[in-house]
């Protein structure tokens, strides 16, 4: 059977994936930051909860020692998208908090679980995004690229 874990899956796109891939066959690993949440939207969607902060180092390690197999990682989890600040007098602890969940957590969380995904011999990895993320429009507004709008 195919292994998959979503980040940020207690709501919106990545509980909708959650859905979907366990419809096709999928054990879903459903992660969240609130063991709750994780509970109640694992039921909904017929998954195992999860609790996974993405920011934090202890529950990442603790996840890529507790997860025995993974085939694919769906890199779902985001916060805030800070449409208010403008670059020239952002609130950097704003920024750094956006880039902490919405850029090193997802790279810290692939590094720990690349080992799993190899040993599968089909490991995918889905980084879920967004146009925002996308440095073509980027100009002198919005301090954080990383981000996602409506999410936290």
């Amino acid at each position: 059977m195919t292994v998959s874990l979503v980040t940020g899956a207690n709501r919106g796109i990545g509980l909708e994936v959650c859905r979907q891939l366990a419809q096709c066959g999928h054990d879903v690993l459903l992660g969240a930051r609130s063991p709750e949440a994780a509970e109640r939207a694992a039921a909904e969607a017929g998954a195992t909860p999860l609790r996974l902060d993405v920011t934090s180092s202890a529950d990442i390690e603790r996840a890529a020692a507790e997860i025995g197999h993974l085939d694919v990682l769906v890199n779902n989890a985001a916060i805030t998208y800070d449409t208010w600040q403008r670059a020239s007098t952002a609130d950097l602890s704003v920024v750094r908090e956006a880039a902490e969940t919405n850029l090193y957590g997802p790279w810290r969380l692939t590094q720990a679980l690349l080992p799993l995904l190899r040993r599968s011999g089909r490991g995918r990895i889905v980084n879920v995004s967004s146009g925002v993320a996308s440095l073509t429009g980027m100009g002198g507004g919005t301090p954080s690229p990383t981000t996602r709008p409506g999410r936290r």
